[in-house]
């Protein structure tokens, strides 16, 4: 599993910090490694004061991780710029960790949970990947003052020149777009406004964006994702009474709403994460020149699938980046038709075979592939009867069962030449996912 380590203050109640950084990582598939920062005295509704851990405690937490390999780190509450400065004297050890500030100043009750300046950041030696402050943090981080939209671009452009990308997150009186400034663009994320008052969103987003970024998406992806999933657990929070006794009131009728993260897990289950692990796989590969014009993807499926919509794929396909790929969202059940036809075709011979994916055409990479003893069959769309031509997304089926057919079981790849129109490709089938890596490293 992709490991995020969560740097964040407690909330006695759950629905924010380090708590809510856990459930969110965690229900995206990561496992959490949470170093406290400060113990809060929050109620219910995050109204209370900060208590920050020694600097030496904070330190010897974080020592813990020294020779640990992580995939990203969250940074929530910071107290004060002594535990800052311990923190950023850690992260002068992890440069190549993607990290995420969310530099919270204040609680979604309004309680001042820090005390530093906005001098304080912006004159840290390492700034970290990406800070996302909410409208009040960017306009004390940034000194302008955000009425209009005009002002929010300012504040982004001036905090650009400290960090590598900032996430202005819209609410808070405005409307619900979020602006990511990078140094060369800046890129909306717009999304609808919703009347719940609810706890944790900030906590749940940058955590979000953390662990998606473990999984492999790229900043953008990780973003889009990691909004949508704030935006469903709004529109499902939890409701939670408030705690009589620590509020001193006899009053029953006090309530906060939480992020819900109950429905997540079941969007990113087993086959999702495999397949993300492939990709994952092949982004470290420089395999831009394998990929078809057409792109490619990624058809996975265990079992006896009925449909396509049981066929894990890449949305929007996997793309050159580079020298390798990238993806714009995570795998999904239904993101793919033309592979995914291939792998169900596939399957009624063989139902071990789980995994295709498409790579372009060349007579060198079929002999290549053949002297590493890996099984051929082909198919020519001259042969392609006319009632299947005219039928759109038909030809793959019928290729594959042909190929199949004349050799009697399922080769290890299936290539036709092209056509009309028709760029020619090769589709490598397998058994399990962890062989598309070893073929494709085998013709690199």
């Amino acid at each position: 599993m992709k490991k995020v380590l969560i740097i964040s203050g407690n909330d006695p109640h759950g629905l924010a910090g380090s708590t809510l950084d856990v459930k969110t990582v965690t229900a995206l598939g990561c496992h959490p490694m949470p170093v406290i920062t400060a113990l809060t005295t929050q109620d219910i509704n995050g109204k209370g004061t900060s208590q920050p851990v020694d600097a030496d405690v904070l330190k010897n937490q974080l020592q813990a991780f020294q020779n640990t390999p992580l995939d990203a780190i969250k940074i929530g509450l910071v107290p004060n710029r002594e535990l800052m400065e311990v923190i950023f004297a850690f992260l002068e050890t992890k440069k190549d960790t993607f990290s995420v500030l969310d530099p919270v100043g204040f609680s979604s009750g309004g309680s001042q949970l820090s005390n530093w300046r906005h001098e304080d950041l912006q004159s840290s030696a390492l700034p970290t990947s990406l800070i996302t402050p909410n409208i009040p943090e960017a306009e004390c981080l940034s000194g302008i003052s955000i009425k209009t939209t005009d002002d929010l671009k300012k504040a982004g452009e001036a905090l650009q020149k400290t960090w590598k990308s900032v996430l202005i997150k819209g609410g808070h009186g405005h409307n619900a777009t979020d602006y990511l400034f990078l140094e060369d663009q800046t890129i909306e994320f717009t999304g609808t406004m919703l009347n719940q008052e609810c706890r944790g969103t900030g906590c749940a987003l940058s955590s979000g964006i953390a662990a998606l970024t473990a999984l492999g998406l790229s900043l953008e992806a990780s973003i889009r994702s990691a909004k949508a999933f704030v935006q469903s657990g709004i529109e499902n929070a939890i409701e939670v009474e408030a705690d009589i006794y620590s509020l001193g009131t006899n009053q029953t009728d006090i309530t906060a709403t939480g992020i819900s993260v109950k429905r997540i897990p079941a969007t990113l289950d087993e086959n999702i994460l495999r397949v993300q692990k492939l990709v994952n796989e092949l982004k470290e590969l420089p395999i831009a020149g394998l990929l078809p014009e057409i792109q490619a993807n990624i058809a996975y499926a265990e079992g006896n699938p009925t449909g396509l919509h049981e066929i894990v794929g890449i949305p929007g396909r996997l793309v050159r980046f580079g020298k390798s790929c990238d993806t714009v969202a995570l795998p999904a059940y239904g993101a793919t038709r033309h592979i995914a036809k291939v792998l169900l075709t596939c399957k009624r011979k063989d139902p071990l075979v789980t995994t295709v994916i498409d790579i372009c055409y060349t007579p060198e990479l079929v002999e290549k592939l053949k002297k590493s003893g890996y099984s051929a069959g082909s198919f020519s769309r001259a042969d392609e009867p006319k009632n299947i031509r005219e039928i759109e997304g038909s030809t793959l089926e019928w290729g594959t069962r042909k190929a199949i057919e004349e050799l009697n079981f399922v080769p290890d790849f299936i290539y036709d030449e092209g056509g009309m129109g028709k760029e020619p490709v090769i589709r490598l089938i397998t058994h399990k996912p962890e062989e598309i890596t070893k073929m494709l490293q085998r013709l690199l």
